[in-house]
Formats: structure tokens, sequence, C-alpha cells
């Protein structure tokens, strides 16, 4: 089975603070490579750089932590899934464009932008 991790526990595992080494124990569990999408590559980088901008790191540690993160990505313990963009957004969309069922008493009534019923 593959295991993917949301840009939160790979961004606590890069940026130095209190949640790092749970972050670290957790995706030491998983044998590599982590895949990691397009998506996750531009979602850390500025997640690590708005650390900086407020002051949760240094510039010594945004620097490490991107050095870091490309590092894995490069030593293939990051794996970049090889696929056509165009293609994967066009077969995003049609799966968007079929019609959902809702689960018995979640629907709230309210459409999207008319303020709900």
């Amino acid at each position: 089975m593959t295991t993917y991790f949301d840009r939160s526990v790979l961004v606590r595992a890069y940026a130095p603070g209190i949640t790092t080494s749970v972050a670290l124990a957790l995706i030491q569990r998983v044998k590599p490579p982590i895949p990691l999408t397009h998506l996750h590559r531009i979602e850390i980088r500025n997640a690590l750089r708005l650390k900086r901008g407020r002051g949760e790191i240094t510039e010594a540690e945004l620097s490490a932590a991107l050095r870091l993160f490309q590092g894995d990505i490069d030593a293939g313990r990051l794996d970049l899934p090889v696929y056509e963009l165009a293609a994967l957004f066009h077969r995003a969309e049609s799966l968007s464009d079929k019609p959902t069922t809702s689960t018995p008493g979640t629907h709230t009534g309210h459409t999207p932008c008319s303020g709900g019923t």
C-alpha cells in the first residue's frame, strides 16, 4: 500500500519546531520513496517561506530546509509521479462533472453563492 503524507506533515519534517520529531517519526515508518505531487513541491516551499516571513524560522533554517527538501527529491526519497498534467486535470474535471449523491442527513439546503435557504 502506498502512503501519502499531507503537506503539513512534510513541512513539519523540514522546518525546525516542536512537532518536527513527531513528523519525522511518522515519515520514518514508511519505506521510501514517498509520493510527492507537483502541487506538494510548490506548497511545501511556499509554506517554508511563509514560516520565515512570520519569523517562525530563521533565514539559515529556511535555507537548510529548502536544501534538505530538494536533496530528498534528488535522492529519490520523495518521488514525483510521471503524468501528463493536462490529461490529469482533464480527467479530474470530467469526474467533477459527474453527479454525486449526498449522504442521508447531511444536505444543508445551501447552494453555492446563494446565501442558503
